[in-house]
């Protein structure tokens, strides 16, 4: 079993791992990238305004309309 972020994401083997990761799109992306800043915060590795200003940014990343190019 192998397992990122303390646990909180568990695959069966690295090859699962690897699957996952070329099939995942920007909203998987987006849940990845939520979950390790989670598993920082909760291990100290952001102060208070640390924290604050990357879920900030998160946010306008995740809610901000998408643009047509």
């Amino acid at each position: 079993m192998e397992s990122i972020f303390g646990g909180l994401i568990q695959f069966n083997d690295k090859e699962q791992i690897e699957s996952f990761m070329n099939s995942i799109d920007t909203n998987g992306s987006l849940k990845i990238i939520e979950m390790a800043l989670l598993f920082s915060q909760k291990n100290g590795l952001f102060s208070f305004e640390e924290s604050h200003i990357i879920y900030e940014c998160l946010k306008k990343i995740k809610y901000e309309p998408k643009s047509e190019n």
